[in-house]
């Protein structure tokens, strides 16, 4: 978690200080986690990864977990705004991908784009950091290269489905816990 506290510090952005505040009290928390009864995990036996998310997503229907195929993609939901995309049998490196994606996001009107490094557990991934114009919406995405497959964790600030819960906040935790096997 501290590479990623780390990373984050790095932007330029207004969400700054509340994410370090995140990781502030992300130390302070034994193991750096949440007890254990407090978080589900989540297997992809298909894709060869796994992560744990917040077991309170579970409680609410239209919040809990879902997986399903969209336009040819594996996508895992979580809440309003957390997404996993699997990009399979595309033939695409991680940079491919991540330029293909920042062509989009500039078409698309993307604000204040920032890319970096990141350093995780299991190797390097990248996260990819922008706002759309008029929303005023940070959105936060790790991108990982796993088995020839592209793994691109995204979520985007606005109203919660879960009140009391910050989803960015969210998946900066389901990274943090991911494995890949």
């Amino acid at each position: 978690m501290a590479t990623l506290c780390q990373t984050r510090r790095k932007l330029k952005s207004k969400v700054d200080f509340s994410f370090l505040m995140l990781c502030v009290l992300w130390a302070v928390t034994p193991n750096g986690s949440r007890a254990e009864s407090d978080r589900v995990s989540y297997l992809n036996e298909t894709y060869g990864f796994s992560f744990s998310y917040p077991s309170v997503y579970n409680g609410i229907a239209s919040c809990a977990l879902k997986e399903k195929e969209e336009e040819g993609l594996s996508v895992v939901r979580l809440g309003n705004r957390v997404v996993l995309t699997v990009f399979s049998e595309q033939k695409l490196t991680l940079g491919g991908a991540i330029a293909k994606e920042l062509d989009h996001l500039r078409d698309e009107g993307a604000q204040e784009i920032v890319v970096n490094e990141v350093h995780l557990p299991f190797g390097q991934a990248k996260s990819v950091t922008y706002g759309i114009g008029g929303m005023g919406r940070l959105t936060q995405e790790y991108w990982i290269a796993h088995h020839g497959n592209i793994l691109r964790f995204a979520a985007m600030s606005g109203p919660p489905c879960v009140a009391g819960r910050e989803e960015t906040d969210d998946l900066e935790q389901i990274v943090a816990s991911l494995t890949l096997f």
